[in-house]
């Protein structure tokens, strides 16, 4: 959600993830440093980010902040473990029916379960949606990743993602919900060859 001033804009984006997963798998924001298990499902690592954007810069904008990722995950193969933290920037564009997001994002652990490996990874998200007749819109969302505790031959994800969304109301309430798949050309030997997520915003303004 945003929360505006006259000149600024401050951007707050939480990410709860809901994991099904058949056998656990690297190379993944929300699990950096896995713990073997299948068959695993619930909730992971919490991530929240924040930045000030200001609102005088057009048709470009950059927003600068930070964000942290909590130990949230109901089990341990779906979480790191650990409390992390690090720098976050933004850039933002709008032109017609275009429009791009892209964020990054370096973590490192500060605390946490002494047991599990240290994180230390880097994720990039260009998000380019292209506006169809109201509400629907096409989108690309990749989350490319760079976990640096790994060996070089397994550390990078790079993804090729499409979807589609929709946003609508639901009791006044202004919700965005989206459904993609994505097939991952650039991977660890233990993450999957392709992917599926259905993900449900909440919009506040």
């Amino acid at each position: 959600y945003t929360v505006s001033s006259e000149h600024w804009n401050f951007i707050n984006r939480p990410v709860i993830p809901i994991i099904d997963i058949n056998g656990v798998v690297g190379g993944r924001p929300e699990l950096p440093n896995p713990e073997a298990a299948s068959d695993a499902r619930g909730i992971g690592d919490i991530t929240y980010t924040v930045a000030v954007e200001s609102r005088d810069l057009k048709p470009v904008s950059f927003a600068v902040g930070m964000a942290a990722s909590f130990p949230t995950a109901s089990e341990d193969a779906l979480g790191s473990g650990k409390w992390s933290a690090g720098p976050a920037i933004m850039i933002l564009t709008r032109k017609d029916s275009w429009s791009t997001i892209i964020t990054a994002r370096q973590l490192w652990s500060f605390a946490g379960d002494e047991s599990r490996s240290e994180v230390n990874n880097l994720a990039i998200e260009p998000i380019l949606t292209y506006r169809l007749s109201d509400p629907w819109y096409l989108v690309t969302d990749p989350v490319i990743l760079a976990n640096w505790q790994l060996a070089r031959g397994d550390r990078w994800l790079v993804p090729l993602r499409v979807g589609s969304g929709y946003r609508f109301d639901a009791w006044s309430q202004p919700l965005d919900v989206r459904l993609e798949a994505y097939y991952n050309v650039i991977k660890s030997k233990a993450a999957p060859n392709w992917s599926m997520s259905a993900t449900l915003t909440f919009i506040f303004q």
